[in-house]
């Protein structure tokens, strides 16, 4: 991307950031559960959103860093993106594999020495029990080689479990607050300065409260987090569609706050329940045969309602901005996705397990 010459090369370097950020994106988290004890599972594995609202922070940052590049200063932020890359490929041998893969590969003395590696200061009894655990688990589940269709028949209720969470992460319309988070902010009566200033505020604190998620989610359950989190972000985005609705009546008094509030409400809310734990329970809900291809289902599905919301929310803007107009339209819009929430929220409701303390593969979804 950051030597394109025209658009192709660029959207050829678009795509292939796009694949590999959509296969870390699942092997990233499928990496640390698999790594991570049952008790602190749902704590590590709320690392990686959380690094996640540092690189959004960070992004805020970089075009003001870049600025004296001038022109080059595009091209030396699209270049920046191959150093976290590079890092991590530098650093691919400290990266043990992990020991519920080796076991699945017949690979019980691999294994062992990866939880060694892993775990140095616990006993060695300890370890050969947790190798054990591994191969009767494995055993449990051999032969259980299966077409596509048949996955998706004997594992029907752990998809739906994954699915719904996935789904309702994504319709709550987060990505539209995050993409055009400034255009939401400018509608509301700030300008271009303000917006920004008030999101990388708001992108600070938020990595705080992935942090408080962290200390909190092994102890108050998933399932409790969950349903809990979408009622506040359904809050957030009640609270955005009156401010807007009080704009397009004329009530202008406190109306950009009102926004401002329903935001930093609704990303506070979210990043305590509903970023994080689609990673986290996706990968909790399969069995080790069978982990790898349910939580790329589900993952693809999650990218696909990203996609979609995204894609709808300018083009339903523009549309309903003529008979409505702006205000009203953003106000329409906002009661859609909490509409959206609530429906999805009733289906995580009856579908989702609770998978905290439980082993991999020991969830009966």
């Amino acid at each position: 991307m950051a030597s394109a010459v025209g658009m192709s090369q660029l959207l050829v370097g678009r795509a292939l950031a796009g694949l590999g950020v959509g296969l870390s994106s699942c092997v990233t988290n499928m990496y640390i559960a698999e790594l991570s004890p049952a008790a602190v599972r749902g704590q590590l594995g709320a690392w990686a959103p959380m690094m996640g609202q540092l690189g959004i922070l960070m992004a805020f940052a970089v075009p003001s860093a870049f600025a004296p590049l001038g022109e080059s200063a595009l091209r030396a932020m699209l270049g920046l993106v191959a150093v976290p890359a590079g890092t991590v490929l530098a650093l691919r041998g400290r990266l043990p594999e992990t020991p519920a893969w080796l076991v699945a590969e017949g690979r019980s003395e691999d294994a062992l020495a990866a939880l060694r590696r892993l775990f140095p200061n616990v006993s060695e009894r300890a370890l050969h029990a947790e190798v054990r655990a591994l191969v009767e688990g494995d055993r449990a589940s051999a032969g259980s080689t299966e077409g596509f269709c048949s996955f998706v028949w004997k594992h029907a209720r752990a998809l739906r479990a994954g699915v719904a969470l996935n789904v309702l992460q994504q319709v709550t319309g987060v990505n539209v607050i995050l993409y055009f988070g400034p255009e939401v902010l400018t509608l509301a009566g700030f300008t271009d300065t303000q917006a920004v200033m008030c999101l990388a505020a708001t992108n600070a604190g938020l990595i705080a409260v992935v942090y408080c998620f962290s200390v909190v989610i092994d102890a108050w359950g998933r399932r409790f987090v969950a349903i809990v989190g979408s009622l506040g972000t359904m809050m957030g985005l009640a609270i955005l569609a009156v401010g807007f609705f009080s704009r397009a009546q004329g009530w202008h008094i406190h109306a950009g706050v009102w926004s401002l509030f329903g935001i930093f409400w609704f990303r506070a809310v979210y990043a305590f329940s509903l970023a994080p734990l689609p990673y986290i329970m996706t990968v909790e809900l399969l069995p080790q045969e069978v982990r790898a291809i349910g939580a790329g289902l589900s993952w693809t599905i999650n990218w696909t309602c990203n996609v979609l919301v995204c894609q709808t929310f300018p083009m339903l803007q523009a549309a309903l901005t003529v008979p409505l107009g702006a205000d009203m339209a953003a106000s329409v819009l906002f009661v859609g996705y909490f509409v959206c929430t609530a429906a999805a929220l009733c289906v995580v409701f009856a579908v989702l397990p609770e998978t905290a303390g439980a082993r991999l593969g020991a969830v009966k979804a």
